[in-house]
């Protein structure tokens, strides 16, 4: 898959925020996949094998606590670089996100530009 856009699950149920990171990351070079919901992101995830995975910490179903649990659980998943997205920025939050797995934490409402630069960083890490 050498040369081939990195490819990009977002697992968010806030359609503005699926919009700007359709719009933001596929500008900067990413193909965009996107789940409304946990359940959804797991499917995806596990039959995408995205490269990289940007995770709502509250959805409607499951939280993305769980999932990004679910995800290193899977031996299909588990090396997935998963970031979460959370509006919830406290100390103890990035804690919980990171302890779950999480390879960062962005706090909503996010800028683009820095986000696409912390997805490359954890890319080129892989």
């Amino acid at each position: 898959m050498e040369g081939a856009l990195p490819r990009i699950l977002v697992i968010d149920d806030e359609i503005h925020v699926i919009q700007l990171a359709q719009l933001g990351l596929g500008t900067e070079g990413f193909v965009v996949l996107v789940a409304m919901s946990g359940t959804e992101g797991l499917e995806q995830a596990t039959l995408e094998l995205p490269d990289l995975i940007l995770l709502d910490v509250n959805l409607p179903d499951l939280s993305g606590l769980e999932v990004c649990r679910k995800l290193k659980a899977s031996s299909a998943t588990r090396d997935i670089p998963v970031i979460f997205l959370s509006a919830m920025g406290q100390q103890h939050d990035v804690e919980k996100g990171l302890k779950a797995g999480g390879n960062d934490y962005v706090t909503k409402p996010f800028k683009v530009k820095e986000l696409c630069d912390q997805i490359r960083r954890i890319l080129s890490e892989k």
